[in-house]
């Protein structure tokens, strides 16, 4: 009964039944149920590394920038503009999130929203999820799948100062070889005296 005529003409301050608190209320209430109003859309979805944009796989341990587009539809104006709203968050999902990280607004009043993080040192399908459920706005549920995968063999450093004591073995055990094999060629045979 609160959209009900008797209602707004009797909370009206004006002769004008749109200046009526429960008129506006009444308003907003409609065009959020036929979906005028509180409408959201995800766009501009990318994910990159420093070397490439949107691969299908990322190493163990690499620096990932994500960003996405968040827009609000407008009925006035009849277009989409920013939405700005600082609590979307960006989850890296495998089966349970790894990372769930705030996404913040590269600039006030752009639609692009950034988050960074690195791929965890395990190997799997991951996904990027967006997923916002507000009171008042449509649901966004924005999903990626990337793989995590091992450092390929051409991507390692060629030399790890880590493993200097395993070159130094191999190369104390080639000079062993080679003097053993000189000092064996060049000895007398004792059975021969």
């Amino acid at each position: 009964m609160m959209c009900s005529n008797v209602q707004i003409t009797r909370t009206a301050t004006e002769p004008s039944h749109t200046s009526s608190p429960n008129y506006l209320f009444c308003e907003e209430l409609v065009e959020w149920n036929f979906g005028e109003s509180g409408i959201l859309k995800a766009d501009n979805i990318l994910h990159k590394s420093k070397n490439e944009e949107m691969p299908t796989e990322y190493p163990i341990k690499t620096d990932i920038e994500y960003s996405i587009d968040l827009l609000q539809w407008d009925k006035k104006k009849g277009q989409w503009h920013s939405f700005n709203n600082a609590d979307a968050q960006l989850e890296f999902v495998m089966i349970d999130p790894y990372y769930r990280i705030p996404l913040s607004q590269s600039k006030a009043g752009q639609p692009t929203y950034r988050g960074a993080l690195r791929t965890p040192d395990r190997l799997g399908v991951f996904h990027f999820k967006v997923n916002y459920t507000r009171k008042g706005y449509t649901s966004l549920n924005v999903a990626t799948k990337v793989s995590v995968r091992q450092i390929h063999f051409d991507e390692m450093p060629r030399y790890m100062p880590a493993a200097l004591p395993y070159y130094a073995s191999v190369f104390i055990t080639m000079v062993a070889f080679f003097v053993f094999t000189i000092k064996l060629m060049f000895s007398k045979d004792e059975d021969e005296k």
